[in-house]
């Protein structure tokens, strides 16, 4: 059985104790290092749950991420692992999020414990950028005349850009009073939205430019919640698909156009599919912004959306969530005529598990980058470069 130790690390002894097991894998934590790593660093906040990784030296996160997504591919596809390259490393190891969501139980708000639904409480978050820790620092002072039986939900999103941060609450509406006073007292918050769309007041839009795109964003809207990232996610699919302007362009999970603006924006033609109706109206919306008339939107579920496409791409980029594609998106890519695919992963074993399906249809791999868009915590992103004659 293959036992997953949290908190130790390659080459490390430990002794750890069992806390989870289902088919064929086990999860266990550790209860002492027997022998420890070069890689191992102090821990900045050994409590903080999200942060997993934190024991780990940077340069090791890095390669750690490389050998995952090398591991996977080798695993489900029989990839060579010199076809994975390098991580990219993207960001500074601390305060990179420009997205919090944090729970709200009584006058307390954080995270919940590893395991448990036991709030941990944050005034602060050393993944954060400083001026969202000053919103959640002011947060944390509201509640403590809140209601003590407020609960919800509570996203934190802000416009690196323009400097300011928006709200989105998801729970109870005796939190309202609490929250207005939270936006009276902090400048930098300019407006929270309530449920569905009410505003208490101001303006929730996060307004975000990365030349020449200027993205008018809902608060809820999925973005990269590490801006840093998106240049190079870009600069790696535009490289890889070998574009040169002009070429005919599909985008599947396309979001709110995270590659098909920057794409189009070159003098691509890109059509995208995505199933969220909200982050549609925003790729919509930031097209209109940035003067881009080269990028055209479909709300649907892409396994059927591609379906109903007509004529022939020149190359695809797939932008799934955890997840992965859907089969069937990926059986229909064929007929489309795409010569080179971009797949943009955010789930290693997702990844792998497609790459087969691509690979089975007769696409190669050709080059695999992993990046790292969360340091200090166990996620890995990678761009996939698949290629077929």
């Amino acid at each position: 059985m293959v036992v997953f130790v949290a908190g130790g690390l390659p080459g490390e002894r430990v002794r750890a104790r069992l806390v989870a097991q289902q088919a064929g894998f086990g999860r266990a934590r550790v209860l002492e290092i027997l022998s420890v790593s070069p890689d191992r660093v102090a821990a900045r906040e050994p409590d903080a749950a999200h942060i997993d990784w934190q024991h780990i030296a940077p340069v090791a996160q890095q390669r750690l991420r490389q050998t995952i997504v090398a591991e996977q591919l080798t695993k489900f596809c029989g990839t060579d692992p010199s076809l994975v390259g390098a991580t990219v490393a993207t960001a500074a190891p601390w305060h990179y999020r420009n997205t919090l969501r944090l729970h709200v139980a009584g006058r307390q708000v954080g995270y919940f414990r590893r395991g448990s639904r036991l709030l941990q409480p944050r005034r602060g978050d050393p993944l954060a950028q400083p001026l969202l820790n000053a919103v959640l620092e002011r947060l944390a002072d509201a509640l403590s005349v809140a209601p003590a039986d407020m609960t919800g939900d509570i996203t934190l999103r802000l416009s690196e850009t323009h400097q300011y941060a928006v709200a989105a609450w998801h729970g109870t509406d005796a939190a309202r009073p609490a929250l207005a006073r939270w936006r009276a007292a902090t400048p930098a918050l300019a407006g929270i939205v309530m449920g569905a769309g009410d505003a208490i007041i101001g303006a929730t839009d996060v307004i975000e430019r990365l030349d020449p795109v200027v993205w008018a964003l809902h608060p809820m809207t999925f973005t990269q919640p590490n801006r840093a990232v998106v240049r190079h996610l870009v600069a790696l699919v535009h490289a890889g698909l070998q574009l040169r302007g002009g070429e005919r362009v599909l985008d599947l999970y396309c979001g709110a156009g995270t590659f098909a603006l920057p794409l189009a924006s070159r003098g691509m033609r890109v059509t995208g599919i995505e199933e969220q109706h909200e982050a549609v109206h925003d790729a919509r919306r930031s097209a209109g912004y940035s003067g881009i008339a080269g990028a055209r939107f479909h709300v649907g579920r892409v396994e059927d959306g591609i379906t109903s496409l007509t004529g022939r791409f020149d190359a695809v980029v797939l932008d799934p969530p955890r997840r992965g594609c859907h089969p069937r998106a990926l059986a229909a890519l064929g007929p489309l005529g795409a010569r080179r695919l971009a797949y943009v992963s955010c789930h290693p074993g997702t990844l792998a598990r497609d790459c087969r399906q691509l690979i089975d249809a007769g696409y190669r791999l050709c080059q695999v980058t992993p990046v790292e868009s969360f340091p200090q915590t166990p996620h890995v992103e990678a761009v996939a470069i698949l290629e077929r004659d």
